[in-house]
């Protein structure tokens, strides 16, 4: 007997159907980058249309390239944003990535409570 697994409609995830449930939620989320006064590198995940932002920062480029390939940025992207543009930024001016569609248990294990 083979299993048979469902495919999320958006991300191409594959699940099994008894799989927990939290796994296949997703969330439609805006993610951006900013350098701090300190030199720290801030990421930071918001809802469209809602006030609040978790945010958590990082000491190296490196730290927070890592964090956005998890949430979903395309390697060529994140460099690009971290490598390109982010060192042409001053201190807490922000670079937005396009909406995106996100489980939310990689939101909740990089810090990013919705």
């Amino acid at each position: 007997m083979s299993a048979r697994f469902l495919q999320h409609p958006i991300s191409g995830h594959l699940q099994s159907p008894i799989a927990n449930r939290r796994w296949d939620t997703y969330m439609v989320v805006i993610v951006s980058v900013s350098k701090l006064h300190n030199g720290r590198i801030q990421v930071a995940v918001a809802k469209p249309q809602h006030n609040s932002k978790p945010v958590q920062s990082y000491v190296s480029e490196e730290e927070a390239r890592e964090v956005l390939l998890g949430l979903g940025v395309a390697d060529e992207t994140a460099d690009y944003y971290l490598f390109k543009l982010f060192p042409q930024l001053s201190a807490n001016q922000e670079l937005t990535f396009s909406p995106m569609d996100v489980p939310q248990h990689e939101l909740l294990s990089r810090g990013f409570e919705m």
